[in-house]
């Protein structure tokens, strides 16, 4: 168990170490973040930082010994990185997940194993694969996205014919891809799960999702969805979340197809966009759960207290933006991002009812 005034180690400082910063002073804790780069949402909610490259092994052991547990806010770190500091402090969760998280073919497979449905899927590592994909399929349009480093949309194209494969495939520079049965559903969710050292799972219920531009906009709950999906739904990731002995808050993203059926889309080992909304939604958040997972302090069991609306702000200002909204049972959260980018997150608003 961690005791009150220790310090929590985050790798990344983007808004996810934020508001997991925020957090923890409520927990009496102190989070020190390592980042490599001089402008980072985080900065101002931490009680220090390091700068560095991810690789560099001299601060990033420095950075270790001065904390007393480690936690990372997104998946695309090097793996090396998190293994090298999991031999100096324990790291949760743990770097091993990361292999399988980090690529979209050991995910599917790893699933596929473990007996957890998804869309149909084709595993693209040269022209042979893609050959043999087309002999298989029988239905368009499919999906095609990077094995590695895709994320909001980034590294994925719509495939509508066998043409588009090999011109798609070419477009992602010929790297590992993953070919997708593109699900016709009728809508998305998310579960936020929690599991602890011990093993003690928690769970919030699913959340609606609403992507533009494959990019998540609004995440709502309570879902518009049976109490059977939901049920499903909760379970699957709870499945997941022991399987993957997995310490932390995780979120796993579903698609739910016409006929009911709850397919598993991908896994994040950490915590979600879409889990933005707990911090008003429910008598505690995922940044408060994780934090005591990763701190080895009992979870708390979770009640929703409210109805709740979240709606990212993408590529705007925060500040001009929310001065034309209603903001009648809103909490505005400004990520403090100095530069203004098409379809970057700069902040959301959360609406209770």
């Amino acid at each position: 168990m961690l005791n009150k005034g220790g310090i929590i180690g985050i790798v990344g400082g983007g808004q996810l170490a934020k508001l997991l910063s925020m957090e923890s002073k409520k927990l009496g804790y102190k989070t020190h973040i390592l980042c490599d780069s001089l402008d980072f949402p985080a900065k101002n909610d931490a009680n220090t930082y390091t700068i560095a490259d991810y690789n560099n092994s001299e601060k990033t052991k420095a950075f270790a010994n001065k904390v007393d547990v480690i936690t990372y806010e997104f998946e695309n770190l090097p793996y090396e990185t998190l293994d090298y500091l999991n031999q100096i402090k324990k790291v949760y969760p743990s770097p091993e997940i990361l292999k399988i998280t980090q690529n979209r073919i050991h995910e599917k497979e790893f699933l596929e194993k473990i007996n957890i449905k998804t869309s149909a899927f084709f595993p693209i590592l040269n022209k042979d694969d893609i050959n043999d994909c087309i002999k298989k399929i029988s239905n368009y349009p499919l999906v095609i996205k990077t094995a590695k480093s895709g994320y909001d949309g980034k590294g994925q194209k719509t495939l509508k014919n066998e043409k588009d494969i090999y011109a798609a495939w070419s477009s992602l520079g010929e790297v590992p891809c993953i070919i997708e049965q593109f699900i016709n559903f009728q809508c998305e969710i998310s579960v936020i799960v929690v599991r602890d050292i011990n093993g003690k799972i928690e769970c919030f219920e699913p959340i609606e999702n609403i992507h533009t531009n494959h990019i998540l906009d609004t995440s709502t709950v309570p879902a518009a969805i049976t109490k059977t999906v939901a049920l499903n739904a909760e379970t699957i990731a709870k499945e997941i979340a022991q399987k993957l002995e997995y310490v932390g808050t995780m979120c796993v993203e579903f698609f739910v197809d016409k006929n009911q059926n709850v397919l598993v889309n991908e896994i994040a080992p950490r915590v979600h966009n879409s889990g933005h909304l707990t911090i008003e939604a429910f008598n505690t958040n995922q940044f408060e759960q994780h934090l005591r997972a990763v701190a080895n302090i009992p979870l708390k069991s979770i009640e929703r207290i409210n109805k709740a609306k979240m709606k990212n702000i993408i590529g705007l200002n925060v500040e001009e933006f929310t001065k034309k909204i209603d903001k009648t049972n809103a909490t505005i959260y400004n990520y403090g991002k100095t530069e203004v980018r098409a379809n970057r997150k700069m902040g959301h608003i959360t609406y209770i009812s």
